[in-house]
């Protein structure tokens, strides 16, 4: 696997042209996949290939996988066990279970690295893929299914931002290349009566030139590509949100020569972004950069608490209840992730999320929910309409405590922004005139982003409010903590 390009260019809007040659990310195919429709409440495939594997990271180290994707009438658990056999007789083993929600494709991957300093490097990768289902599993349709070795990773730097956050980037980080159900096919798959009525959109990437799946019918549910326009659609960016037609295997379904997104993507596959974009990126920018986005949530975070005169919520909850908030949590949603079914050990593998996005100014409260690090990842700002599916929300309703009919809608927390009103000389004046706040980074004043971001928020909302112009009612005269009219 080669890439033409592995930094980002300056100008932004000519970034992702012409980096591997091929492909521009504005083009896309419309494949069939293969289902299978059984009254079963389990099924179990196996698969098996003999591979030579070659040494990953720069030094010692195998590595095999199998990854792809699947799509289901009903919520299903799938378990994937992998092991590589070396012809010397040692085995080495890896394990994990999936959560796979209906009516929307979902991802899925295991990988195996091992010490290879000491034994054959010829042998056979199995794997068993089991998949259960609390009543039928209905019908399940598959693409992109791979089993082999994997050995693009010849940098030994890149074995750091491969180890960050690799739930979310699997199976695309394996580099896996596929147009088909199965590239590697089950040892059950004659014993099978398979269809192809369901198809698939795959986007290619301007880097890697592997065309990777998108869910067009559930485009918040970002696959292999990030939203482009995700706060701001429709996306009216044509090279991020209308793609080529290059095949088409469903014509009923697609017609004409391009397809459009409402949100768009972004030209690169999350998996290149992180490697060939952010990795070698970030040591060009200082920690005031990476600071940023963080101080403007923690901006939001206290403004929200100070105009709602709460308390932090990890304090006010343990004088209260005499319990730490977080274990309450924790034990509230089971100790495993609402979104996956994840089980989580303890509650330091715990992500806290605000349930409604603190970017809307909802503040940390009572009503947060246990996630696991990929999938608050994953949800970030995402409001829980947009994120679950509609069946769980009745049980988030339960759970947080929160109206279902609130969970149906994407509200901005307008009583911030009504109190907000009657004190903006104190926003201007102390809030804003926070040390923190009033330095300068990458060249701009943090109060100016801060600012900005509230801006947007009252747009979303209902509220009519010129911060500027009630600050000069009262004061006569602009505010001196921001450099913007």
């Amino acid at each position: 696997m080669s890439f033409r390009s592995p930094k980002r260019r300056l100008t932004r809007q000519r970034s992702g042209f012409s980096v591997s040659g091929s492909t521009t990310g504005g083009e896309c195919k419309i494949l069939k996949t293969q289902g299978i429709k059984t009254d079963k409440k389990e099924i179990e495939f196996t698969f098996e290939k003999n591979v030579k594997l070659a040494s990953s990271f720069g030094s010692a180290l195998g590595f095999v996988a199998i990854g792809g994707y699947v799509h289901c009438e009903s919520d299903l658990t799938i378990k994937i066990n992998l092991s590589f056999e070396s012809s010397d007789g040692n085995k080495f083993t890896e394990e994990n279970s999936f959560k796979i929600l209906r009516n929307r494709w979902n991802k899925l991957g295991v990988h195996n690295i091992f010490d290879i300093s000491k034994t054959s490097i010829d042998g056979v990768i199995l794997a068993s893929v089991k998949i259960t289902s609390e009543s039928s599993i209905s019908s399940i349709d598959f693409f992109g299914f791979e089993l082999n070795s994997v050995d693009y990773y010849k940098n030994g730097d890149l074995k750091i931002p491969f180890n960050q956050h690799t739930q979310i980037y699997l199976p695309e980080i394996y580099y896996f290349k596929t147009d088909e159900a199965f590239t590697t096919r089950p040892i059950e798959y004659s014993k099978y009566t398979w269809t192809e009525t369901y198809c698939i959109v795959v986007k290619s990437c301007n880097r890697c030139a592997r065309f990777l799946p998108i869910d067009f019918e559930n485009q918040l549910n970002d696959i292999s590509f990030s939203l482009h326009c995700k706060q701001r659609a429709p996306c009216n960016h044509s090279t991020f949100s209308t793609y080529k037609i290059l095949k088409n295997q469903c014509p009923k379904l697609y017609s004409g020569s391009e397809l459009k997104t409402y949100y768009g993507y972004q030209l690169e596959c999350k998996s290149c972004k992180k490697f060939y974009v952010n990795w070698p990126l970030n040591p060009l920018r200082n920690s005031t950069q990476h600071r940023e986005d963080s101080l403007r949530r923690r901006a939001f975070e206290e403004l929200a608490g100070k105009l709602l005169s709460r308390e932090w919520v990890f304090h006010s909850f343990r004088l209260k209840n005499n319990l730490e908030f977080d274990e309450y949590i924790f034990k509230k949603f089971g100790k495993k992730c609402f979104r996956c079914s994840k089980p989580l050990t303890s509650r330091k593998e715990m992500a806290l999320d605000h349930t409604f996005p603190i970017g809307m100014l909802w503040p940390l409260s009572e009503d947060a929910t246990c996630l696991c690090g990929p999938c608050n990842s994953s949800k970030s700002d995402t409001f829980p309409i947009d994120f679950y599916p509609k069946d769980n929300l009745v049980e988030l309703s339960k759970l947080t405590g929160i109206t279902l009919e609130k969970l149906y809608t994407r509200p901005v927390n307008e009583q911030v922004l009504e109190i907000l009103k009657t004190r903006v000389v104190w926003f201007f004046d102390t809030f804003l005139m926070n040390n923190d706040y009033q330095k300068i980074r990458d060249g701009k004043l943090t109060a100016d982003n801060i600012f900005r971001s509230l801006l947007d928020v009252i747009k979303k909302s209902s509220i009519k409010l010129d911060l500027i112009s009630e600050y000069e009612k009262i004061k006569k005269r602009k505010p001196k903590s921001i450099t913007i009219s």
